[in-house]
């Protein structure tokens, strides 16, 4: 049986479905039944079968019931890890649980065959129990979102296998890791929690290479010189290069987040916070005139890719990187260009740029302990999201941002 090796406050015991609460539900109802028997006779119900009936609504309430309960607490961001080992314990034990089943069936056909049908509720609600409880599995539960896990909503280009290295293409890595984004979550980690990520180097540093990437920048090409520029240029390069190893390194960073959020049982919308916080930690900051990497050009926003390549860039670089992994997560994500006020910025120009995620209850839900906010032209609660300073969680909001400001581009 695996143990949870996360020590913080996190959501750690989620990932809930609906069938895993019935064997609780069911110890509950047990519990339960012969006060409630009692109740409906206090009640003036003293037909048998309205009885059962009604035992068997209220069993199917406590189980939805407990459900709803699991579920709110998981998205509260408040465990209940501390009831599963008591629950799990008849978990996986196979012949235990036809044992019961089949005794119960027995005890209904004796209960029928003389006439006792009021306990047919309780018979009927071990059965059902015992019996989804053999698909539970035999490990801690690992709840799950209704909407399950992120996989299926990923984009139609995750692509993890990197492609087959052309003979005589020098391939270089980028190795990044999580230890320090998840130490500062307040997980304790266990071993070495990294990603690697590989490119032709030739394509990032050569001109003269036939797939030279930044050759495909707008803005390597010629500066912005209006608003309409602007959108222009970064809907280029939002969209990315087209480097198959930058579409890899991508889906490489959103699958090895997957596996961190399952080796320490973290809920799944914690996938925000984790793709959010690789752009913060992983990437340094450097303005674009003291890059050597884009020969010092004042204005440049990144392909993902090169961000990568580089380790390395300003806000609007690490915003479309963490566009980018959110885009290839399958999350509802916009790029946003927001005003910072400050003595450096008297006319209060757009002089940043961050993101913001919307909700979509077909996917994983965005939680309740994320903040969300009404920005002034945009449909909804967002929730913004800043990928240049460290720490920032999804919906905290650094300081002298304008809310009012932000323009999706």
């Amino acid at each position: 049986m695996s143990t949870n090796n996360n020590q913080s406050g996190l959501a750690q015991d989620i990932k809930v479905k609906a069938t895993d609460m019935i064997l609780p539900a069911t110890l509950i109802f047990l519990v339960l039944y012969y006060p409630l028997c009692l109740l409906l006779q206090v009640l003036g119900i003293e037909n048998v079968i309205i009885t059962d009936v009604i035992l068997v609504i209220i069993y199917a309430a406590l189980c939805g019931g407990l459900y709803l309960i699991k579920h709110q607490c998981t998205m509260n961001n408040k465990p209940m890890s501390d009831v599963v080992p008591l629950i799990n314990a008849n978990v996986g034990v196979k012949f235990l649980n036809w044992a019961i089943i089949t005794l119960a069936v027995a005890l209904a056909g004796v209960c029928i065959q003389n006439g006792h049908v009021i306990l047919l509720p309780a018979f009927l609600s071990i059965i059902v129990g015992f019996y989804v409880n053999l698909s539970v599995g035999q490990k801690l539960w690992e709840l799950r979102e209704p909407s399950a896990a992120w996989q299926p909503y990923h984009n139609p280009n995750f692509t993890p296998t990197p492609p087959q290295p052309q003979q005589g293409r020098r391939i270089v890595t980028r190795k990044f890791s999580w230890t320090e984004i998840l130490n500062d979550m307040g997980v304790k980690t266990i071993g070495t929690d990294e990603v690697e990520v590989m490119f032709v180097e030739a394509d990032y540093t050569d001109e003269n290479s036939p797939h030279y990437v930044r050759s495909g920048n707008p803005f390597k090409n010629g500066q912005p010189m209006s608003d309409a520029d602007y959108t222009t240029m970064t809907a280029t390069v939002k969209a990315g290069s087209g480097d198959p190893y930058e579409r890899t390194a991508l889906s490489l960073i959103v699958q090895s987040a997957e596996e961190v959020c399952d080796k320490y049982h973290l809920a799944e919308y914690e996938m925000y916070n984790l793709l959010l916080r690789f752009c913060q930690y992983c990437i340094e900051y450097k303005v674009d005139d003291e890059s050597a990497a884009i020969n010092n050009i004042d204005e440049y926003f990144r392909f993902p890719g090169e961000t990568l390549f580089d380790v390395e860039g300003d806000c609007d670089c690490k915003s479309i990187l963490a566009y980018s992994l959110f885009n290839m997560l399958g999350a509802d994500a916009d790029l946003v260009s927001v005003c910072v006020t400050g003595d450096d910025n008297p006319n209060n120009f757009h002089n940043h740029a961050a993101l913001i995620l919307r909700d979509n209850s077909k996917k994983v839900k965005l939680p309740p302990t994320y903040p969300k906010v009404h920005l002034k032209g945009i449909d909804g609660l967002v929730v913004y999201c800043e990928p240049t300073g460290k720490g920032y969680k999804p919906g905290e909001i650094g300081p002298n941002v304008d809310q009012n400001s932000l323009i999706i581009i």
